[in-house]
């Protein structure tokens, strides 16, 4: 296939990943602001069974929200850990999703949703990033972290990812994001993305105090 003809196709395929991202940006920000059912992600996955499975289950949830669009959040806290869960029906082609997906290309802008992330840098084997303690704090000020990045399945039916990290500021530890998707359709996907972290003492007033301010 001559250059020509590749250009046409490469268009298309950048336009496609533009209109995927605000969906799945949506998920992870549901996911990051809430939590879900303990220890969620931990479990060993199902694979693709197990995903329609559970959709099947939430037929009636993913048409009737708040939202006004086909996802359901589910979300819980302990003591000592944050933890949250999106199940959504994403309006695009499962092979688009999964290239999306697959690899750290696309995860900074899914991942960069507020304002106290000063940075993101896509590595092959993860993700650098910085947080912030407010807006205007410079990039070299804010708390650096990285994310080790995980394939652990990509097929024609099915594909799971993960990123993690040890340690995050004020306390924060064993960061947890997941994603797993599968073809619903010809033209759309099932998406589940979790995502969890622990906390200590001294996150926890932090939180608190943001969010008595916000």
């Amino acid at each position: 296939m001559s250059l020509e003809s590749r250009r046409p196709a490469a268009r298309r395929l950048r336009a496609a990943n533009r209109r995927l991202q605000p969906t799945l940006a949506l998920a992870a920000a549901l996911a990051l602001a809430g939590a879900g059912p303990a220890r969620a992600q931990d479990a060993p996955a199902g694979g693709a069974p197990a995903l329609h499975a559970k959709f099947d289950s939430l037929q009636d949830k993913l048409s009737h929200n708040a939202y006004g669009r086909p996802l359901v959040l589910q979300s819980t806290q302990s003591s000592d850990r944050l933890e949250g869960e999106v199940y959504a029906r994403v309006d695009q082609p499962y092979p688009l999703v999964r290239k999306a997906l697959q690899g750290t290309d696309n995860w900074c802008a899914i991942l960069i949703l507020h304002l106290n992330v000063k940075m993101c840098h896509a590595q092959p084997a993860g993700l650098d990033m910085a947080l912030g303690r407010k807006y205007d704090q410079p990039v070299d000020d804010a708390y650096k972290l990285h994310f080790d990045y995980k394939l652990a399945a990509s097929g024609a039916d099915y594909l799971r990812a993960k990123l993690t990290s040890a340690d995050g500021p004020l306390g924060t530890k064993d960061y947890r994001i997941a994603v797993e998707a599968a073809p619903l359709d010809a033209g759309h996907t099932m998406l589940h993305m979790s995502y969890a972290y622990g906390f200590g003492f001294a996150a926890k007033l932090a939180r608190n105090a943001y969010l008595s301010t916000v």
